[in-house]
C-alpha cells in the first residue's frame, strides 16, 4: 500500500476525503431543511407517500378525494363532480406517471417519524400550524433526498476513479457535494436526489461492464438500469441506450451476445411485470409527449447560454484534436494526459448525447422544463469537466492529486455554482396563513378548493381536503348549495427590495429595507385587486389609497412577471405563446393545455358563479380568498389576521 509523504496511506487519505465530502454534502443539504415550506411538486410527493403509508401502494385518493397533479385531458363522464381524471394514475388507481422508489423512501421517512397507517388515513401528520410543527414536517419528507445525496457523492467518486483515477474522482465528488445544482436537487422531497445517485451508479456499472467485462458486471448494469427505471424512467431509457452505445468499448469480449442478453434480461425482469401490473402500459396513451411540439426555438433555448460552459466543453475537444495529430506541436507532457482520457471523454459525451435525445424524444409535454433536462445532462457534463481538470492537473503537476479539485472549484465559481445558495430563515408568515386556513369553519357539506397545484400544499399543511378547482365541473359548482371557499394563488411575482428602493429613489424617496419589502408585496396586492375588479369581483377595499410609488411599482410588477414567465417557458412548448403575461395565464394554459383553454377563461371559467357573488380578500402572500359561504360571518380574513400574515 502506497504512503504519502506524511506517512498516511493513500487509502486512508481517500477514505478521509470522501468521508469529509459526504459530511459536507449532508450538511449543506440539511441546513435549514425545514425553513422553506414544500413547493407544489414536493407536496404532491408527500401526499403520494402518505397513501403508501396508509395502503401500501401509491394511490390516487387522499382524504377521500381524488389527487390531481397533472394537466387535465382525460374525460371522466361517469363522475358528476369531476370533469377529468388525472393522467398520473392508472385505471387500477395507482400512481404511474412518477416512479415509485422515491415515493417509498419518503413513506419510510414518515413511518420512522411515527406516522402510522391509521394516522395517514386520517390526514397529514401536522397537529397545528406552529413554526416547530411546520418546520419538522417539512424536513421529514426531505430527509431521504439528503441521505441519497451521500450515496451520490460516493457513487460519483467511484465513477471518477474508474474512468480516470483518484484526481478526477475527488474533483467529481467535490462538485456533486458542493455545487448549487446538486445541493438544490439533494434537498427536495422529489425524485431528483435519487435520480442523481442512480444515474451515477448506472454510469459506473456500464463503464465496468464494457471495460472489465465480467458477466456479473453486465448483470449489475442491467440491475442498475432496472432500478433507475423505478426512480426516473426517462433517465433509465437514456442509460440503457448508453449501455448499447458504449458497446464498442468491449467489442473484444467473448460471448458478447450472452453479456448483453444478461443485462437486458435483468433490466426487463425489473420493469416489464411491474409496468403491466400497475397499468402503466395502458396509461401511456393518455400522456402527450413533448416531441410533438418541438421546434428550433425549443432546441436552441435548451442549450447552455453561458459561453463559459461552451468554452469548457470545447477545450478538451480541441486539445484532443491537436494531440492526436501525427506531428503534434504538443510535448509528450501535454499529449499523454488528453490521449489517456479520450475514452472517458467519449463516454461522457455519449452520455450527454443520449440523455439529451431521450429527453426530447420521451419526456411528457407536461414535464418538459429545463431543470429536468439539467437533471439528466449535468452528471455527464460534470464528469467531462472533472476529466478535463484531471488531465490538465496531470500535465502541470502529475503527483498533485487534489490540484484538479481546486481547478474545478474555480470553474464552478465562474459558472456561479459555488458557493451554493442556502435557504433563508423560516418565514413566520407561513404559520399565520396556514393557521388561518386550518381554523376556517364550514357548514355541513362545505368544501374548499384552490388553484392547481397549490391545493396540494394547502392540503399537506392544513390537514384539510383542499381540491383542485380546475378539475371540477361547472354544472356541479353552479348547483352546489353548501359553504364554499376558493383560494386563488398569485398571478404576479414580488419585486425585490432593491428594485423597490431604486424606484423610490427615482421619486426622491428613501425606504428602509423593511419598507421596501412591504411596498413590494403591496404592489402585487394592488395589481391583483385591479384584475379582480376588472372581472367584476367584489374585493374587500384596501386600507389606504395607492400613491405615485404604488402606481410605478404596479407597472413594474406586471412587466417583471411577464419577463419571468417568458424566461420560465422559453425552452418549453408553451413558450411560443407570447400572450401569456401572468401566472394565472400560465396555469390556465398549462392545466387546460389539451382541453381548449381558451373557452375556460372569463365567461367560461368553471367557478365564475362563485367569483361573481364572492367576498374576495387579497392577502399579502399573493393568495386571494373567495368567500362563497351562505353567510359571510364571521369573516374568513380579519384585519388582524391579514396584518399578521404580512
Amino acid at each position: 500500500m502506497r504512503s504519502s509523504r506524511n506517512g498516511f496511506s493513500s487509502r486512508a487519505v481517500t477514505v478521509a476525503t470522501v468521508g469529509l465530502l459526504v459530511v459536507v454534502a449532508v450538511a449543506l443539504r440539511g441546513y435549514r431543511l425545514g425553513s422553506s415550506t414544500l413547493w407544489v411538486d414536493e407536496a404532491e410527493s408527500a401526499l403520494n407517500a402518505l397513501t403508501i403509508v396508509a395502503e401500501g401502494v401509491p394511490g390516487d385518493h387522499f382524504l377521500g378525494q381524488p389527487i390531481y397533479e397533472n394537466t387535465l385531458l382525460r374525460p371522466w363522464p361517469e363522475n358528476p363532480e369531476y370533469e377529468f381524471r388525472d393522467i398520473s394514475y392508472s385505471d387500477r388507481g395507482l400512481a404511474v406517471y412518477h416512479s415509485w422508489l422515491p415515493l417509498y423512501s419518503i413513506a419510510a421517512a414518515f413511518r420512522l417519524a411515527g406516522v402510522t397507517p391509521d394516522n395517514a388515513r386520517q390526514g397529514t401528520p401536522l397537529r397545528d400550524a406552529s413554526r416547530a410543527e411546520i418546520e419538522y414536517w417539512t424536513a421529514v419528507p426531505r430527509l431521504p433526498a439528503v441521505a441519497l445525496s451521500a450515496l451520490s457523492v460516493v457513487a460519483a467518486w467511484g465513477l471518477g476513479r474508474l474512468v480516470h483515477g483518484r484526481a478526477a474522482a475527488f474533483a467529481l465528488a467535490f462538485a456533486v457535494a458542493t455545487s448549487d445544482f446538486f445541493v438544490d436537487a439533494g434537498r427536495q422531497a422529489r425524485y431528483y436526489s435519487a435520480s442523481v445517485a442512480g444515474s451515477f451508479i448506472c454510469g459506473l456499472a456500464i463503464w465496468n461492464a464494457w471495460r472489465r467485462g465480467r458477466l456479473s458486471d453486465h448483470a449489475f448494469a442491467g440491475l442498475a438500469v432496472g432500478v433507475l427505471f423505478h426512480i426516473h424512467s426517462v433517465s433509465a431509457v437514456a442509460m440503457s441506450t448508453l449501455y448499447v452505445a458504449a458497446s464498442p468499448m468491449g467489442r473484444h469480449q467473448s460471448r458478447l451476445w450472452l453479456r448483453m442478453l444478461t443485462a437486458g434480461s435483468v433490466g426487463a425482469v425489473l420493469v416489464v411485470p411491474w409496468a403491466a401490473w400497475s397499468g402503466l402500459l395502458s396509461q401511456i396513451n393518455w400522456t402527450p409527449a413533448a416531441r410533438e411540439y418541438i421546434d428550433l426555438r425549443m432546441v436552441l433555448s435548451s442549450l447552455p447560454s453561458d459561453p463559459v460552459i461552451w468554452l469548457t466543453v470545447a477545450v478538451p475537444l480541441v486539445w484532443w484534436v491537436v494531440a492526436s495529430r501525427p506531428e503534434s506541436p504538443l510535448s509528450e507532457q501535454w499529449r499523454r494526459p488528453i490521449l489517456q482520457s479520450a475514452t472517458g471523454f467519449a463516454f461522457a459525451a455519449g452520455w450527454m448525447a443520449v440523455s439529451y435525445l431521450s429527453f426530447f424524444a420521451l419526456m411528457p409535454a407536461a414535464s418538459f422544463f429545463p431543470f429536468r433536462l439539467n437533471l439528466m445532462i449535468n452528471m455527464p457534463l460534470t464528469l467531462a469537466v472533472s476529466l478535463l481538470v484531471a488531465a490538465v492537473g496531470h500535465a502541470v503537476r502529475p503527483g498533485a492529486v487534489f490540484l484538479p479539485t481546486v481547478g474545478l472549484a474555480l470553474i464552478l465559481v465562474v459558472w456561479k455554482e459555488l458557493p451554493p445558495r442556502l435557504p433563508r430563515p423560516f418565514d413566520d408568515r407561513a404559520t399565520a396563513f396556514m393557521g388561518m386556513v386550518r381554523d376556517w369553519e364550514l357548514g355541513p357539506g362545505g368544501r374548499m378548493f384552490a388553484s392547481p397545484n397549490e391545493h396540494l400544499v394547502l392540503t399537506y399543511y392544513s390537514g384539510r381536503p383542499v381540491q383542485n378547482i380546475f378539475a371540477v365541473r361547472r354544472e356541479w359548482l353552479d348547483q352546489f348549495a353548501n359553504d364554499l371557499i376558493i383560494l386563488e394563488t398569485s398571478s404576479y411575482d414580488v419585486l425585490a427590495p432593491g428594485t423597490v428602493r431604486e424606484a423610490a429613489r427615482r421619486q426622491g424617496r428613501v425606504l428602509t429595507e423593511a419598507e421596501a419589502v412591504f411596498r413590494g408585496r403591496e404592489a402585487r396586492v394592488i395589481a391583483t385587486r385591479r384584475d379582480l375588479h376588472a372581472s367584476g369581483v367584489s374585493v374587500v377595499p384596501p386600507t389606504r389609497r395607492p400613491d405615485a410609488l404604488d402606481e410605478a411599482l404596479v407597472v413594474m410588477v406586471r412587466r417583471s412577471t411577464r419577463m419571468a414567465l417568458q424566461r420560465f417557458l422559453r425552452a418549453t412548448p408553451l413558450g411560443r405563446d407570447q400572450t401569456l403575461s401572468t401566472w394565472e395565464d400560465f396555469r390556465n394554459a398549462f392545466y387546460y393545455w389539451f382541453s381548449d383553454p381558451g373557452r375556460r377563461e372569463g365567461m367560461g371559467l368553471n367557478y365564475r358563479a362563485c367569483r361573481a357573488q364572492a367576498r374576495a380578500t387579497v392577502l399579502p402572500n399573493g393568495f386571494t380568498v373567495l368567500d362563497c359561504r351562505k353567510t359571510r360571518e364571521p369573516p374568513l380574513v380579519t384585519t388582524i389576521a391579514a396584518s399578521e400574515e404580512r
